[in-house]
């Protein structure tokens, strides 16, 4: 065990060990825009947002009813913005991805999971908040590339549609992929993964697969 595991979570927040809170400001509001195709501790806006309309179903496949889906009416998509942050740390934890900033920070706005909304109180909750011990980083070093995605764990749908759709937007805007060094992917390996990011381009040895808890 590590020595630090056994401090009080207090003093492991305090120390940088543990996430400090959540920064639940928009991305745009945390990091200066730039019209530079590669943005540095910036972002740059790749894609414009729009809103879908939503019509509450008249059946279901099975019991279970997603909260998200019983209280909207409206999705909103906000614009696609492309960022960096210098000295990030990636964390998946009850198999959402979660993005913390320098001063270990989760980023609301970088990665949301409708099954944590709590549409009474319009927020996310972060289970990482009261994750019991922490792993143990991993530093990597150049430019990562993070297209990690919440429901890509396992989720060959989520997969190809959400995380395959990150690597299309960079090639629209004539963004070298081979700039990075590494690509945050969720894990575990499969088959299909390796096949989708290879026909797009993406080196597999730069592939991390990032499983539970990493």
């Amino acid at each position: 065990m590590n020595l630090g595991d056994k401090l009080p979570w207090r003093l492991q927040t305090q120390l940088g060990y543990r996430p400090r809170k959540t920064n639940k400001k928009h991305l745009s509001k945390i990091l200066r825009e730039t019209k530079q195709k590669i943005p540095v501790n910036k972002y740059t806006k790749v894609a414009s947002g729009y809103e879908i309309k939503l019509k509450k179903p008249t059946e279901y496949l099975n019991d279970f009813r997603h909260p998200y889906f019983l209280f909207t009416e409206t999705v909103p998509v906000e614009d696609i913005l492309f960022g960096s942050i210098k000295k990030g740390k990636y964390i998946q934890h009850n198999f959402i991805p979660s993005i913390l900033d320098s001063k270990n920070q989760i980023l609301d706005g970088a990665q949301r999971h409708p099954y944590y909304y709590n549409p009474w109180k319009d927020s996310y909750r972060y289970s990482l908040m009261s994750i019991k011990k922490m792993p143990k980083a991993k530093v990597l070093k150049g430019n990562v590339f993070c297209l990690a995605t919440d429901g890509c764990h396992d989720g060959f749908f989520h997969f190809l549609t959400r995380l395959t759709a990150k690597i299309s937007i960079l090639k629209e805007s004539n963004i070298d992929i081979n700039m990075f060094s590494y690509f945050i992917v969720n894990g575990p390996e499969k088959k299909y993964k390796r096949e989708c990011l290879k026909q797009a381009g993406i080196d597999l040895n730069k592939v991390i697969y990032a499983d539970e808890n990493e």
